[in-house]
This record gives C-alpha cells, sequence and structure tokens, in this order.
C-alpha cells in the first residue's frame, strides 16, 4: 500500500472516530436514543417476562459505564466450567452477550459464534445451552453508573474454543 492510500485510509478513520457517536477520545458518551447496532430486543420465549429495564431507550455498552467487579465475574465462570466443550470438532469464539438492568438483574442472553476465520459459526444447542446457563448462573452482577446515575447496560462474555475445548475465557 502505498503512503498516501495509508494516509488517506489514516484520515478517514480518525475523521469517522471523531464524528461518530460512540466512545470518543477516551470520554463517555451516552448511547443515541431510538436505539443502536446490536440492541437486544426482548423475545418472549427466550426472555424473562418480569424483567425490565430502567429505561429502554438508553442501554449502555460494557466499556461506557463504571462498573467493577470483571474479574470477579471471569473467576466464577471459570470455576464452575468444568470439562465443558462443544461436540464437534471446532476452532473459534462463543460470546453470550446480555442486558444489566439498573438494579444489577441480568437477562436477555444471546449466543453469537465465529470460527477460527471469524466467519459466523452456529454451535450445537447443547453447547450453546450450557454457556448460557454457565453464564446466568455467575452472577451477581454489578450495578453500573453513567455520571453519578444508575444505567442499563450490556455485558459479554467470551469463550476461546480450541478443538472443541474452552480453553479461555474473556474479558
Amino acid at each position: 500500500m502505498s503512503l498516501i492510500h495509508m494516509l488517506f485510509r489514516s484520515m478517514l478513520i480518525l475523521g469517522l472516530s471523531i464524528g461518530g457517536s460512540a466512545q470518543h477520545m477516551g470520554s463517555l458518551v451516552p448511547p443515541t436514543k431510538g436505539g443502536n447496532v446490536g440492541d437486544i430486543a426482548y423475545d418472549e420465549k427466550l426472555d424473562n417476562k418480569t424483567f425490565r429495564l430502567c429505561n429502554e431507550a438508553e442501554v449502555f455498552q460494557h466499556y461506557s459505564v463504571k462498573a467493577g467487579g470483571k474479574q470477579d465475574f471471569k473467576n466464577r465462570i471459570i470455576e464452575r466450567i468444568g470439562n465443558l466443550s462443544v461436540a464437534k470438532k471446532v476452532t473459534g469464539y462463543a460470546t453470550v452477550r446480555f442486558v444489566v438492568n439498573c438494579e444489577g438483574k441480568a437477562d436477555r442472553f444471546r449466543v453469537l459464534g465465529v470460527d477460527h476465520n471469524y466467519d459466523p459459526y452456529l454451535f450445537d444447542p447443547a453447547f450453546t445451552k450450557a454457556i448460557t446457563e454457565l453464564t446466568k448462573n455467575s452472577g451477581p452482577w454489578m450495578k453500573a453508573t453513567f455520571e453519578g446515575s444508575p444505567v442499563d447496560y450490556y455485558q459479554i462474555v467470551t469463550f476461546r474454543i480450541v478443538e472443541s475445548r474452552v480453553v479461555e475465557v474473556l474479558p
């Protein structure tokens, strides 16, 4: 790639990041009202009917709020993981994404998977259920704040899988 192409690309990326509405130069920015890409909508087949968000229009991303305890959360998952594995031989990542409300309660658990090439991958239902239940049962969830006020936020946990065995838990 030529120097001119690299400079143009850098300026384009910088321009997009400054003009964007996500995290900006280390400052915390609230979510866009009216929904964001990746919002998890209520699904009556999957979600707890009594779970309520404090503000459905503003659910923050995990990196935009102050909510401690990530290492404790990771340790609770690792303690309970046991011999968890995938039935079909695969290498990739399975991410459980969910919402924690301003009361510290969690729901709307969803699993997204990718293979070793980062192509979408649908893990077998037994594994998906196992990591969802493992994550659900790894609370308590930390309440988060933004500018001193309690807020709802998305949280994630990613399972790194090598040859069908869970070898690492991220974040």
